[in-house]
């Protein structure tokens, strides 16, 4: 988007019109590189901001940050971010035989084992917001496409990346009162008149520590500093109850479920919030209470009944119903803060401790059952089954292979795959689990870069565009 919105500070031709529609795209973003260096930058900058951590004082907060946690959490950020970067290989290293290819794309392994490469690239999570917001570019100017008096323009900005709100809104370009010699790319006189700035956060609920946190750059940004004119500002705090977002999350995980399979529970997952913020005015707990029910009420119901939008052709499509008591909402929990219960791990725990007691109960049938007339004492025997009983619910064996549940877990509060999220998931707590007798547990993706949640976004925008 910035390169073909370039235009060496003169407002570009395409955007010459009485009225203009910014569209400012905003979330966390990634380190610029995963050197040990950015990454430190890019923690030290989250770290302080006071929407994320409000627990301690500032003056004692701050040297604990740079003295004590980021020394321990540095590198192992590092590794998460290390792998989920999307990794180029320079050219000036590649074998003879791949000069004409520019770079090759590779995995974190690949360009590990490659000695000598100098290594360049991009965070996964920051590719998929640029290729949102082309996409959602693309479908607000066919919405557009009747009127030859509007224009809009789509740009992305990471609010833990420094400067990069500022030059995203710079990118944009809304600075009004152009004056009567100012001209465009093409030498045309600017006959702007009216601009509207539309800030939208990707966070679907409001949470605090995330979409206030993008107010916090987006209002303090030194772009309005530098600039006289202020545009219209439109700052969309939540969207989770827009009822295109709910039917696409629908129709996402069915698709998803149609084609890796039923699993015997869903697990329906939010970021953790300390307990104390709702008192203090932010409402993320009711807006994820209405998604979990919500989506529940459409997943338990058949396709047909719980949309009404047509049937996809995709034959790999779930179109009947899950069982409402296997569709459980918990939190993603971090750290030692005090968060909202049931946190994922002890859901995980505490299924999976039924379903053992109920095995360890079938055994104990069979064994009495078995073993009835050799019994020297009821005592004694109630006793030894009593104690074989709780050694099996605390021990890590597993269970039988007929018994082993499967999950999904689905974040519908992510609009693009977290890199910290992933790495709590799929490297952390899911091996973790299985090892408990889970058979499998799957992640479902969030939204990311497809035409469905561009389509998403822009019905949200729509009404801000008349």
């Amino acid at each position: 988007m910035c390169d073909e919105n370039s235009t060496n500070g003169a407002l570009n031709e395409r955007f010459n019109t009485p009225t203009r529609f910014g569209v400012l795209l905003v979330c966390e973003g990634a380190p610029e590189s995963t050197s040990l260096w950015n990454v430190w930058c890019f923690l030290s900058r989250k770290l302080m901001n006071p929407r994320f951590y409000d627990f301690l004082p500032r003056w004692l907060w701050r040297p604990l940050v740079y003295t004590v946690v980021l020394p321990c959490i540095v590198r192992q950020h590092q590794r998460m971010h290390r792998g989920t970067w999307i990794l180029s290989r320079s050219r000036s290293n590649a074998p003879a035989e791949n000069e004409d290819a520019v770079t090759t794309t590779e995995t974190a392994a690949a360009v590990a084992a490659s000695a000598g490469s100098e290594v360049v690239g991009t965070a996964t999570v920051v590719a998929l917001a640029e290729q949102l917001g082309r996409l959602v570019e693309q479908w607000l100017r066919q919405k557009l496409m009747g009127r030859r008096d509007a224009s809009v323009q789509v740009e992305v900005g990471f609010y833990h990346r420094r400067g990069s709100v500022e030059a995203a809104l710079e990118r944009l370009q809304l600075r009004g009162g152009y004056g009567r010699d100012a001209r465009d790319s093409a030498g045309m006189p600017v006959a702007v008149e009216v601009e509207e700035l539309m800030v939208l956060p990707l966070y679907p609920h409001h949470k605090a520590e995330f979409t206030g946190t993008v107010w916090d750059a987006v209002m303090r940004s030194s772009y309005f500093q530098r600039h006289e004119n202020i545009p219209n500002v439109h700052f969309i705090r939540n969207y989770a109850d827009h009822e295109v977002y709910l039917d696409t999350w629908n129709r996402h995980i069915r698709r998803y479920v149609g084609q890796h399979g039923t699993p015997d529970w869903l697990f329906i997952v939010f970021q953790g919030t300390r307990k104390y913020v709702a008192a203090s005015g932010d409402t993320y707990r009711d807006e994820y209470t209405s998604t979990a029910e919500q989506l529940r009420e459409r997943l338990s119901t058949s396709w047909s009944t719980s949309s009404s939008m047509p049937t996809p052709a995709d034959g790999q499509f779930f179109r009947g119903s899950l069982n409402p008591s296997r569709i459980k909402s918990a939190f993603l929990g971090h750290g030692s803060e005090a968060l909202r219960e049931p946190r994922l791990e002890r859901v995980f725990l505490s299924i999976i401790r039924q379903l053992k007691s109920i095995s360890a109960m079938n055994s104990l049938a069979s064994s009495l059952s078995s073993s009835a007339v050799n019994r020297r004492g009821s005592s004694d025997g109630a006793a030894s089954d009593a104690g074989g009983l709780s050694a099996f619910l605390q021990s890590r064996t597993p269970l039988p292979l007929d018994m082993a549940p499967t999950a999904f877990v689905v974040c519908p509060g992510e609009a693009l795959d977290s890199t910290t999220t992933l790495w709590r998931l799929q490297k952390v707590l899911f091996p973790e689990v299985k090892k408990l007798g889970w058979r499998d547990i799957q992640y479902i993706p969030a939204l990311n870069d497809t035409a469905e949640h561009a389509e998403v976004l822009s019905a949200v925008l729509e009404p801000y565009l008349l």
